[in-house]
């Protein structure tokens, strides 16, 4: 009897030790997980940025399941899509759920690594792989894919050789030809440098 008695209690304390655990960590306070606090210099013609570089809000403002590895650049389907510098397109093809991409290498950094451009979630591509294409070419439309929450062209910047393990992911806005965080839009009467790698805005501006 004692030996049954001591096994309820047994059986009794460890419950409470798993209901208190739990308890705990439920009211525990979550952490709440920063957003990026850089400042962007926009023109007033060009599309909206609705989720930034190193984010972990989505298009809609609902929470992602990782951190942000480019900005995306709202716009309605079919909106033009343009070439942020000179380069040769290494990929032109279609992924499951994310839709159509278009990876452009722009030439390569004073260390000599290759500085590539994704261009993502595109209504349909324009150009395919090997093709050379320059600054504000039109390469491809704004679309929505199937775990897009809203329309938008996701541009990000990849430093590397394309496809590789070496191949990591940085912040566009170190890129802007009008300098860091200053975003520039393409203007087909202006001359724009040939080097260093730097880009400008990857949708037409109106």
């Amino acid at each position: 009897m004692r030996q049954f008695d001591m096994i309820k209690r047994i059986q009794f304390l460890f419950s409470f030790i798993i209901l208190s655990v739990f308890f705990l960590y439920a009211c525990a306070p979550q952490k709440i997980k920063e957003e990026p606090s850089y400042h962007v210099v926009k023109p007033a013609n060009a599309l909206n940025i609705v989720s930034e570089y190193g984010s972990w809000l989505a298009t809609d403002g609902s929470e992602r399941r990782q951190i942000h590895d480019g900005i995306d650049i709202l716009g309605p389907i079919g909106y033009p899509v343009i070439a942020a510098a000179d380069g040769v397109v290494v990929r032109s093809d279609k992924i499951p759920k994310y839709g159509n991409r278009i990876v452009i290498n722009h030439g390569k950094n004073d260390n000599g690594q290759k500085i590539s451009a994704i261009y993502l979630h595109n209504n349909r591509n324009m150009v395919k792989e090997d093709d050379r294409v320059i600054r504000g070419q039109p390469i491809a439309e704004i679309g929505q894919c199937e775990d897009c929450k809203t329309p938008h062209l996701h541009f990000g910047v990849r430093i590397g050789e394309p496809f590789s393990m070496n191949w990591y992911h940085t912040n566009p806005h170190e890129f802007w030809i009008g300098g860091p965080y200053k975003i520039v839009c393409f203007d087909e009467n202006v001359s724009f440098p040939k080097e260093p790698i730097k880009f400008s805005y990857p949708v037409k501006c109106d």
